[in-house]
C-alpha cells in the first residue's frame, strides 16, 4: 500500500502540482485538505504499537511528524487523521502578522529531490486568535505549536520607529487617533 501512496504522490506532484504556480499549488492543496474527508480513509493510518515513541514525555503513535505548514483548524483537524504521529502548526507569534507579499515561495530541486523555500514572514493570526481557533479542534494526535518570538533588538527598533513616528506627527502638527483612524491638526 505504501508503494501505491508513493506513486500517487509522485504522480500528483510531478505530473500536476509542480507545473502550477506556487501560490496556486498551495491554494489547491489547502482546499483539498479543508474540503475532502481524506482523514476518514483508513489506509492513511497504520496502527502498529511497535511504531509508538515518546517525545519529550508525550506518547506518539509513530515517529512521523507533519512539518509546520498550517494554522487553519480545518486543515489541522484533517491532518491529524492522516496517520502522522503528531502535527506541527505553522509558527505563531504573540501578535497577528500579515506576512510578506507574494511571491514568497520558490521551488528548488537538488539531488535529494524537489523542495520549496518560503519567506512568508510568519503570517499568522497571533497567539490569542490561534488559541480561540483551537477551541473546537479534536486532538487525535498531539499538536506541536511552533512559537516565534522577537529579539530584544528587533523590539527596540520597532519601538524606536514608533517614537520617530510620534515625533514626526508632533513636528507636522498632526496627530493620528488610533481608535478613530483619522488625522487631525494638533493645537499649537
Amino acid at each position: 500500500m505504501s508503494r501505491t501512496i508513493g506513486a500517487l504522490y509522485r504522480f500528483l506532484y510531478a505530473g500536476f502540482l509542480s507545473r502550477l504556480p506556487e501560490p496556486a499549488a498551495i491554494w489547491l492543496g489547502q482546499s483539498v485538505l479543508r474540503r475532502l474527508p481524506l482523514d476518514r480513509l483508513s489506509w492513511f493510518r497504520v496502527a502498529d504499537p511497535r511504531l509508538g515513541i515518546t517525545l519529550g514525555g508525550v506518547a506518539l503513535p509513530n515517529p512521523v511528524i507533519l512539518a509546520a505548514m498550517y494554522y487553519d483548524p480545518a486543515i489541522l483537524s484533517r491532518a491529524m487523521g492522516l496517520g502522522f504521529g503528531a502535527v506541527t502548526a505553522k509558527s505563531i507569534t504573540v501578535g497577528p502578522r500579515p506576512g510578506h507579499p507574494q511571491p514568497n515561495l520558490v521551488r528548488t530541486r537538488s539531488d535529494a529531490g524537489p523542495g520549496l523555500v518560503n519567506c512568508n514572514g510568519f503570517q499568522n493570526p497571533g497567539l490569542e486568535g490561534f488559541r480561540a481557533s483551537l477551541a473546537s479542534l479534536r486532538h487525535r494526535v498531539p499538536l506541536i505549536v511552533s512559537v516565534a518570538g522577537e529579539s530584544i533588538a528587533a523590539r527596540s527598533a520597532r519601538r524606536a520607529g514608533r517614537v520617530q513616528h510620534l515625533l514626526a506627527e508632533h513636528q507636522a502638527g498632526v496627530r493620528v487617533e488610533p481608535e478613530a483612524g483619522r488625522a487631525r491638526h494638533a493645537a499649537p
